[in-house]
């Protein structure tokens, strides 16, 4: 177990290493962020694209198909494998040299798409029977054509776990060796690919909704493509291997067992929610899917880079036996997630109908599809502090290779969203499915919060009440502005769709002053976190 006072170094010496960690991690943060940014942007203007140019009956069917091998590829490549392979590469490369790392890296690879080819052709060949499973739920299988087009959609887009697992892996090779932007940029490609394959006529395809899937696959190639020059010129770009007589893959594998429990847990969760939702009347999936997109842009910029960013960090530090130096780290990520998201939560609890509205009104997509996306974004707001909190905690369990107590954390919160969901279903419809998965959320914290206290010997959340009362402190001015503008804003949404332009500006112009007065008072209330922030922005982009 981690002990504090195995740390050789000062009282002095080790609040000048933590500010240095934190330092690399926000940096990295901030290239994630960047290219993150850019990426989820293309992505709403994509979503938006999609359900104006298509009726709920297509988009339910796309997004469908295309969770399948989302989460197959989040469960063999960006979670379960990146968490396993980042602190044992980093290791190897320390302690056994190039030589050792780049055997490490080829022997992952080569295993990594043996399982991959398998189970791309196996779900090719087996997705009308996994369809039929999963959306059985009469609002969905008794709509004339919908799981055929599901089925359709697919079988087309299953490659995309193969892509998408390159891309995975050539990520985790990259952010060992800290280059963070250009993986975080990478995903623009597959936006960009769907976008234009949406401005193409309707007349080139006979089936409804073709078009994407064809556009996910050319996307998601060009997504893994990005990346490979980089490793060539790093000279670390995989070989084929006999990955079976590599000892160190191995111990990758058994390191990935627990963490692919946790994974698969949540993927868990998300095949139960598809079920959930095909009870529901049409669009529920649609409408989980967008405000998941709206939850994504904050989670990703802020909660994913950061957390991507921190664990080489705490690898590092892990590897040396540096543990005071670990906690800190973590604890100075939390102040600064918890002032990043904050505002964002709070933002999207109050603006759902305007952002809803804004964003995906348009052609097919009606007012009360819009009213019902707002309503999943506001319980999503409180997902967003829980998940973000989740994020940063997690790494730190990863860089000492215990991936067993996020597993056990994941499975605990399944259990509970799964015994609530019928209830919360039955109450609310809709808002409960997405009420239950909060729920399943908040245990899986309150286990991991208990965890991190027996593993490192320090409560996690200790020293935050202060900060965190700061923080809330400096988001009043923040939402008065926000109130206001929430309560005016309905008088130009009535002006209807012929505004768009207007509102668009309008809606992006109040959340840019929002954020502007959020930095301000935090700096006169001389927050470290806006501060340092606010130092990064203008080194990484005002100078640029």
């Amino acid at each position: 177990m981690a002990d504090s006072k195995s740390e050789p170094s000062s009282n002095g010496q080790s609040v000048e290493n933590t500010k240095k960690n934190q330092g690399e991690v926000n940096r990295g943060a901030a290239l994630m962020g960047v290219g993150t940014l850019l990426s989820r942007i293309l992505g709403l203007v994509r979503e938006v694209l999609i359900v104006a140019v298509f009726p709920t009956f297509v988009t339910d069917a796309f997004f469908v198909a295309l969770r399948l091998p989302n989460m197959f590829r989040r469960l063999l490549g960006e979670g379960s494998l990146s968490v396993a392979f980042i602190p044992i590469f980093i290791e190897t490369h320390q302690q056994k040299g190039e030589a050792e790392a780049k055997k490490l890296s080829s022997g992952v690879f080569s295993l990594l798409m043996s399982v991959v080819l398998l189970l791309t052709v196996a779900g090719t060949v087996w997705m009308q029977p996994l369809v039929e499973h999963l959306v059985s739920g009469k609002g969905y299988a008794q709509v004339p054509g919908k799981l055929e087009l599901t089925v359709h959609l697919g079988q087309i887009m299953f490659v995309f776990i193969l892509l998408m697992s390159l891309y995975a892996f050539f990520m985790a090779v990259l952010q060992s060796f800290r280059i963070f932007g250009l993986p975080a940029l990478a995903p623009a490609l597959f936006n960009v690919s769907l976008i234009v394959a949406l401005l193409l006529p309707k007349s080139l395809f006979q089936i409804q909704g073709e078009v994407l899937a064809w556009a996910v696959i050319i996307g998601g190639g060009a997504q893994a493509g990005l990346l490979i020059p980089r490793l060539f010129r790093l000279g670390f770009f995989p070989r084929w291997v006999l990955w079976w007589k590599i000892p160190l893959v191995k111990k990758v594998v058994w390191t990935t067992l627990p963490s692919m429990l946790g994974m698969g847990i949540l993927q868990i969760t998300g095949f139960a929610n598809i079920y959930f939702a095909s009870l529901l009347e049409q669009g529920a999936h649609s409408y989980i899917y967008l405000a998941d997109r709206i939850l994504e842009l904050p989670l990703s910029l802020f909660a994913v880079s950061l957390g991507s960013s921190l664990l080489p960090t705490l690898s590092r530090l892990s590897a040396k036996g540096q543990w005071k130096e670990m906690q800190d780290t973590t604890t100075s990520s939390l102040r600064v997630i918890l002032f990043l998201s904050l505002p964002c939560a709070l933002g999207m609890w109050f603006l759902a109908k305007p952002i809803a509205e804004v964003i995906f009104m348009n052609g097919e997509f009606s007012a009360s599809n819009a009213l019902a996306t707002s309503r999943v974004i506001q319980i999503y707001s409180f997902s967003l502090i829980v998940a973000a909190l989740v994020r940063i905690l997690v790494p730190a369990f990863y860089a000492v290779k215990n991936t067993w107590l996020p597993a056990m954390a994941s499975v605990f919160g399944l259990c509970v969203h799964l015994v609530g969901a019928t209830y919360w279903i039955d109450l609310l419809g809709l808002q409960g499915l997405v009420l239950s998965t909060l729920l399943g959320s908040l245990a899986n914290l309150i286990v991991i919060l208990i965890s991190y206290q027996i593993r490192f010997r320090s409560f996690a959340l200790q020293g935050l009440l202060r900060p965190l009362f700061m923080f809330v402190l400096c988001s009043l001015p923040m939402m008065l502005l926000v109130v206001s503008f929430s309560w005016s804003f309905a008088q130009v949404l009535e002006l209807g769709l012929g505004y768009k332009l207007t509102q668009t500006a309008m809606l992006l112009s109040y959340i840019g002053l929002a954020a502007i007065i959020y930095f301000t008072v935090g700096s006169l209330l001389k927050i470290p976190e806006s501060q340092q922030l606010l130092k990064i922005f203008k080194r990484k982009v005002i100078r640029k």
